[in-house]
């Protein structure tokens, strides 16, 4: 069983849609309204005419802040991706470069080609950092798909995965999670969360 909040462009469509079908309303309700007050003092009028102006304009106020959400979040999505683009190229062209010299054999010596290595590994590194920044930017772009869990295993699981990398760096692992099981999570973000903590203390912590 899972539950999902609905995307952006659902909730602007949910918005004009309940615009589209109030504002209807609204009109028809002040014509009944104006024949009901048919001999009342015109102060009613002017008042029922300002209220009807007021809740068409509050339908187009929404309607617009939703519009320029949608529009500013399409323009922060391409400028993401152009940036990404730019900076997966850059470490490509060095390793692309690098590898040919190696190939090639245009080195002097052993040092020289086990720098032309170092680079590589450091361009390599780079990359993939490169990759798991778009990976997040993707899963947060992601829907919540919440499902019952236990984050005990996710916890322990994520820890397992980076034991033998902790280990190398001879840092002691234990793990123990008290959470209660059953708990109802978005599991890829509960993944996620999880293993930046980890990749945080492993950066910071050793």
């Amino acid at each position: 069983m899972s539950t999902k909040s609905p995307k952006r462009g659902d909730r602007l469509k949910i918005v004009l849609i309940i615009t589209a079908l109030v504002v209807p309303g609204f009109l028809l309700g002040f014509i009944s309204i104006i024949d009901r007050w048919a001999k009342m003092p015109a102060k009613f009028y002017i008042w029922a005419v300002i209220l009807l102006v007021v809740a068409i304009a509050g339908g187009v106020i929404i309607a617009l802040r939703m519009v320029k959400k949608e529009m500013a979040l399409a323009q922060l999505k391409s400028d993401f991706v152009s940036n990404a683009a730019h900076e997966l190229k850059t470490p490509l062209t060095s390793i692309n470069m690098f590898a040919e010299m190696l190939l090639l054999k245009l080195y002097e010596n052993d040092a020289e080609a086990e720098e032309y290595l170092r680079v590589i590994q450091k361009e390599s590194n780079r990359l993939i950092r490169l990759v798991e920044r778009v990976m997040d930017f993707s899963r947060i772009q992601k829907e919540f798909h919440y499902k019952q869990e236990s984050i005990s295993e996710v916890i322990l699981s994520t820890v397992e995965i980076f034991r033998a990398q902790l280990v190398e760096l001879d840092v002691k692992v234990n793990s123990h999670c008290c959470c209660q099981p059953g708990r109802w999570s978005a599991s890829d973000r509960s993944y996620w969360f999880s293993k930046s903590l980890v990749t945080f203390c492993q950066k910071n912590f050793t």
